[in-house]
């Protein structure tokens, strides 16, 4: 019984609660490793996005290096057109294509080694890179893009003083059969004749892109057969007609169709611009254009700048936009003659065109070639082997980052009319300064040799005195012996301004 009795004197023992604390501790553990995985997550993450952040920093300002190297370039190509300019023997002697070689050659760095390269190349190459301070690497690419069709150029002609905008679809001109409110162009209930809208002949730059654009959506409806059904309206002359409403005045524009245009913007919730548009992007919030058909035509197209046409580069259907009277055989035969690689035959000139037009193909008179010129002229469309209008491509790679810019530069032209016997500024190949002029080094420039008070007055009695106007010695003079009047004697002046970007795009 003492035992039983001192047994339940003694205290109950609890269970041991040491597997417990064990498990807590367990859990706590993996709870902390599970945070720290995610913090160490989290912190790769943020390090690859700087590291990202920064790549893409550094690809950039090498993209925008590469553009101060192309603009660089643009600006020697500017100076050295000024400088044939103004010394007609050097721009005889220099062919423009060498010219051309200061904005066309393609630049990459770093600057790839040819295998055969010799170890004073590889060394020059090595020093070259220690000079430059330019991690990562650069493609930089310059392209005439002159050629392109300025969308802009659709727009109305402005109407003189005499019109003005309010009534000046009221007033017709009779004879004029191209103007729409010529009477002659009038049905019987008085509205425009649709025919002599739909396509204006007298605007090269819409008979061109309309002639470009149909041939592109023929192509298209023939790869797919349900184009008509899917996009209907795409037709080259209504496309063309929603883009001259955009950019004309409001009161300018008049059309047959204005009403359903108006309501198609007004559907789609697009305010008209009634201006140049000032960015090609601003073709893809127009109505009824989708992007399938800004796409067949985009890489054709421009909103600044004139057209300028290249007879060096011109292709197929730009020559046949021109000259719509030659055969497949006359085109194969302009092309063979310019291109013949053992034989190539270059066009310096208009005048140089022409006469192979006119001479040796034989394909349209001479008058009837200068009235077309004339007309391509009023139109926007210039001829010149001198590009107005380029695209920069610029690629900054660095890392796995790359960086794009696509930049668009104008090099904008001053004309200006001067005395044909204006001393130049800097004297020729041959040393002259121009007629009456001579090089004065204290002055650095050709200066005039004298003024006309400091010239002995001439002698009417005298017929070999230089000063005489009756002189038939003078070179001056005419094949009756009178003298030319110099001073009346005028030339355009054509000055290269500085380049200039008017659109940049990244990417």
């Amino acid at each position: 019984m003492s035992v039983i009795r001192e047994c339940f004197k003694r205290p109950f023992k609890k269970n041991n609660e040491r597997g417990i604390a064990l498990l807590m501790v367990l859990g706590t553990i993996t709870i902390l490793t599970a945070l720290m995985a995610d913090f160490i997550f989290d912190t790769k993450i943020n390090k690859l996005k700087v590291y990202n952040t920064q790549e893409r920093a550094q690809a950039k300002l090498t993209a925008e290096a590469g553009l101060s190297f192309a603009m660089t370039r643009m600006k020697l190509y500017k100076e050295a057109l000024n400088l044939l300019e103004k010394n007609p023997t050097y721009k005889k002697d220099i062919p423009q294509s060498v010219i051309d070689m200061i904005w066309s050659t393609p630049f990459m760095y770093p600057i790839p080694l040819p295998p055969d390269a010799n170890i004073i190349q590889r060394n020059a190459l090595n020093e070259f890179k220690k000079s430059i301070m330019l991690p990562g690497k650069l493609s930089v690419s310059i392209q005439n893009i002159s050629s392109l069709i300025n969308i802009n150029l659709l727009k109305n002609s402005p109407l003189t003083s005499e019109q003005g905008e309010g009534d000046a679809k009221n007033k017709a001109a009779p004879n004029n059969p191209n103007d729409p409110n010529n009477p002659n162009n009038l049905d019987n209930d008085g509205r425009i004749k649709k025919d002599k809208l739909d396509i204006d002949e007298t605007n090269m730059i819409q008979l061109r892109l309309s002639e470009m654009l149909a041939a592109k959506l023929e192509e298209k409806k023939e790869k797919e057969q349900d184009f008509d059904y899917k996009y209907p309206r795409q037709t080259a002359a209504f496309l063309i007609k929603i883009i001259k409403y955009y950019i004309n005045k409001e009161r300018s524009y008049e059309d047959p169709d204005k009403a359903e245009i108006e309501r198609l913007f007004s559907d789609h919730s697009v305010k008209p611009k009634f201006a140049p548009m000032s960015s090609l992007s601003e073709i893809y919030l127009l109505p009824v254009l989708n992007d399938n058909t800004i796409d067949l035509i985009k890489d054709n197209l421009t909103v600044f700048g004139s057209q300028t046409i290249d007879f060096n580069k011109i292709t197929k259907d730009g020559l046949k936009f021109l000259f719509s009277e030659m055969t497949e055989d006359q085109l194969n035969e302009f092309f063979k003659y310019r291109d013949d690689p053992d034989d190539l035959h270059s066009f310096d000139s208009l005048e140089d065109f022409a006469k192979y037009i006119i001479d040796e193909a034989k394909i349209i008179e001479r008058d009837a070639f200068n009235e077309r010129i004339v007309e391509l002229e009023k139109n926007g469309i210039h001829f010149s082997t001198i590009g107005s209008l380029f695209k920069i491509t610029t690629v900054g790679y660095y890392e796995r980052s790359t960086y794009t810019i696509n930049a668009i530069v104008m090099i904008p032209v001053k004309e200006e009319i001067i005395n044909k016997n204006q001393c130049l500024d800097q004297p020729d190949a041959n040393n002259f300064c121009g007629p009456n002029c001579s090089f004065q080094p204290a002055e650095n420039k050709c200066v005039a040799n004298a003024s006309p008070s400091s010239i002995p007055p001439a002698d009417p009695n005298n017929p070999n005195d230089p000063n005489n106007p009756n002189n038939p010695n003078d070179p001056t003079s005419d094949i009756s012996g009178a003298k030319k009047d110099e001073k009346k004697k005028q030339e355009k002046k054509i000055t290269y301004l500085t380049p200039r970007i008017v659109e940049i795009n990244i990417n």
